[in-house]
């Protein structure tokens, strides 16, 4: 067999290390626009398949197992934008470190607040869009490094740009995630860069269409006046028109939130305006067909098919201002506004759903006792005194927890299905006639009377600070906060 190196002067290769490998018109592989014998990662995986590559041709039988061997894949595209990686929706695994180019959106898209407008030792995915929707591209908490990413339509030339970003709240080690809108038929280029110059490592990249985002629970029971127990349920919608909404929610086999009393509609205002500012799609329409239809204050009517019988109308409102003002929105203060269909900016939208709140049992075969939890936010401001009786008017008590177990599994189990950050009330309290009590640490008891065996107090807590902080709040990170006995 031909040694490479021996016939240098004779087709001209490319060398790399101890790899060699034959040119292909001139360029090593740059023909074929996807990575190959120049990359030294590449050529040692494609010649453990096949020794000939390096051995003897760099051939058409090379190209293919280049195109299909992850080395490749992975590496080969650093700092190339011609030589992106093509994908589709899912995960991939990437590495930069092999990566020089900066790519420099200066004036075109600003990543975040701190360092430049650039990205740094970067590396691209070429994502051809089949389907008009939005999507999330995201390394948070996949990257071992600070990551950015941007993402550009059918060019890497910045100007193309559709969007950038830097940090994302909840992402480990400052890696990011960033949604965009895509429209089918569109080529998009992703790149993944640094934050700054020596911000390299490796992760996994994914790309995913988007879903909408769960933000709150509040039940409304009958004995808190309701006239059945229902939930409502506030989304953050992918497609922030009403019509957006309405289809997300019929999709999921739901129906946008109707509004029957004012006792309801404080119910539904007090859901989005603690969690959530802007305007929230509700299900008013109205009906242009309807046989009292008339403009602006006629024919309007539930999508759930229930008649209008109450009104939260703003000021002005509705007024039909741009003639097509056909579906109701809230926004701040329960109050109600018409707006377009095809309208965007829509913060959010309710869903109403009849029956019991949210519950889990923690039986006896995965460890647990047994006991039913049950979890819901309040459709009403409660003081913890308050929130202790009426758990008690339920036939049961503000949760205790003995163990460490225990509190796992609220935090996996229960909490992600309340939406609520703090203000969450056990059934802790500080006995002050108690022998042992002291400020801050002492004379803490369970309502039940089980011994304090385990706490998971928050950094710097209990503090009594301000003075009287005999209760406990949970947040929803799980971590405890002693409270007045006026706290939500």
């Amino acid at each position: 067999m031909i040694r490479v190196d021996a016939v240098l002067s004779i087709v001209g290769v490319c060398t790399i290390g101890a790899m060699s490998c034959f040119a292909q018109d001139g360029d090593c592989f740059e023909a074929n626009n996807t990575p190959g014998c120049e990359d030294p990662k590449c050529t040692a995986a494609v010649c453990e398949i096949d020794s000939f590559c390096c051995d003897s041709f760099w051939d058409d039988s090379c190209v293919e197992y280049a195109k299909a061997v992850d080395a490749c894949v992975d590496s080969g595209q650093a700092g190339d934008c011609d030589k992106a990686v093509t994908i589709e929706l899912g995960e991939y695994s990437f590495d930069t470190t092999g990566s020089t180019e900066v790519f420099d959106l200066d004036g075109f898209c600003d990543p975040g607040q701190f360092g430049d407008d650039a990205l740094h030792q970067v590396i691209w995915y070429r994502w051809e869009c089949t389907k008009t929707s939005r999507y999330v591209l995201s390394t948070c908490s996949q990257a071992s490094f600070d990551t950015r990413l941007a993402v550009l339509a059918e060019t890497c030339e910045p100007i193309n740009v559709v969007a950038c970003l830097d940090d994302t709240e909840g992402c480990l080690a400052f890696s990011t995630e960033i949604s965009f809108n895509a429209t089918a038929g569109t080529t998009y280029i992703m790149c993944v860069g640094g934050f700054g110059p020596g911000y390299i490592g490796t992760g996994t990249l994914t790309l995913a269409e988007a879903e909408r985002e769960f933000v709150r629970t509040v039940s409304w029971l009958t004995d808190l006046g309701a006239p059945v127990d229902t939930n409502y349920t506030l989304w953050r919608p992918v497609d922030d028109t009403w019509n957006g909404c309405l289809e997300e929610a019929t999709a999921a086999g739901e129906q946008l939130a109707s509004i029957h009393s004012a006792e309801e509609n404080d119910v539904i205002a007090n859901l989005f305006t603690a969690a959530a500012p802007g305007g929230h799609a509700i299900g008013l329409v109205q009906d242009r067909d309807a046989s009292d239809y008339a403009e602006p204050a006629g024919g309007w009517t539930w999508t759930d098919g229930t008649p209008l019988t109450f009104t939260s109308w703003q000021d002005g409102e509705p007024n039909n201002t741009n003639d097509n003002e056909d579906v109701g929105q809230m926004v701040g203060g329960g109050l109600w506004n018409d707006s377009a269909g095809d309208s965007t900016g829509v913060t959010g939208y309710v869903v109403k759903e009849e029956g019991p709140p949210f519950s889990y049992t923690w039986t006896e075969e995965e460890g647990g006792n047994g006991h039913r939890y049950e979890a819901f936010a309040l459709p009403v401001p409660m003081s913890i005194v308050v929130a202790q009786a009426y758990a008690e008017s339920r036939g049961g008590y503000l949760v205790t927890i003995t163990s460490v177990a225990e509190q796992v599994m609220l935090l996996q189990k229960v909490l992600p299905f309340m939406g609520v950050d703090s203000g969450i009330g056990i059934g802790l309290v500080q006995n002050t006639d108690s022998p042992d009590y002291s400020e801050p640490s002492g004379g803490w008891e369970w309502v039940t009377g089980e011994p304090v065996s385990f706490t998971f107090w928050n950094t710097g807590e209990p503090n009594d600070t301000p003075a009287g902080e005999n209760y406990v709040e949970m947040y929803s990170s799980g971590r405890w906060n002693d409270v007045l006995t006026t706290s939500n």
